[in-house]
């Protein structure tokens, strides 16, 4: 009886070695498990006091240079998501912008598959590059929305996918005390999703004051995330 237990055992540890050996080794399987256990990056993990002011653009060249002006001059940094064909039709502002000290990161549609995402990155990439002189490494999901196998591509690609821990665009407070409500809300390591609008711009400096009494300042997503190489 003993014996048939012992056989037994042996045959269900030879199978488990099995797998474990296929899915180390198999590329298909190991595809698999990446589809699993990919996610977007939800808050900053560089233990540096600031903070990701992150912004989805869509809107023309024009606003997006006012904007960026506007927020130079309060203080602060911004991270613009725009897309691979917006990166493509504006060059110019986008070499402006990162030239104002923000930076230029992509976002898209989170749901294509794994080839689609792959294509799209590729000349989102290339896009962002010849205009500011840097691949962008972060990828936003349109309205937050992925699928497993987009977000693979995007990390194969070299990109770190991100979410946020804060959106502030439906926010109703104005002037002054949106500005605090932001900082007050704020920690360190924070990926705040801000809106494009005059209201923001308008609260720049004080947003800026306000996070620096609580020793923060605003820097680039891609600071306040580990980028593996």
């Amino acid at each position: 009886m003993r014996k048939k237990s012992f056989l037994r055992q042996c045959a269900v540890n030879l199978a488990l070695a099995f797998i474990i050996l296929f899915i180390t080794t198999d590329p298909s399987a190991q595809s698999i498990i990446a589809r699993i256990s990919t996610s977007p990056t939800f808050r900053g993990d560089v233990p540096l006091p600031g903070v990701g002011l992150m912004c989805q653009f869509e809107g023309e060249a024009d606003e997006l240079l006012s904007f960026g002006s506007a927020c130079k001059e309060g203080g602060l940094t911004i991270t613009f998501f725009v897309s691979a064909g917006f990166a493509e039709r504006n060059q110019e502002a986008l070499y402006t912008v990162g030239n104002q000290g923000h930076s230029v990161e992509l976002y898209g549609n989170g749901n294509l598959s794994y080839e689609e995402m792959e294509a799209y990155l590729e000349q989102g990439k290339h896009n962002v590059a010849q205009a500011t002189g840097r691949e962008p490494v972060l990828f936003l999901p349109l309205r937050g929305e992925y699928s497993r196998g987009a977000m693979a591509a995007a990390q194969r690609m070299g990109m770190v996918p991100v979410l946020w821990s804060m959106d502030v665009r439906d926010s109703e407070a104005i002037h002054e005390e949106y500005a605090q409500e932001i900082a007050e809300r704020s920690q360190s390591g924070e990926l705040i999703l801000i809106p494009q609008d005059l209201r923001f711009e308008a609260s720049a400096e004080q947003i800026a004051q306000y996070l620096k009494a609580r020793q923060l300042e605003t820097l680039p997503a891609s600071s306040l995330i580990r980028i593996a190489n």
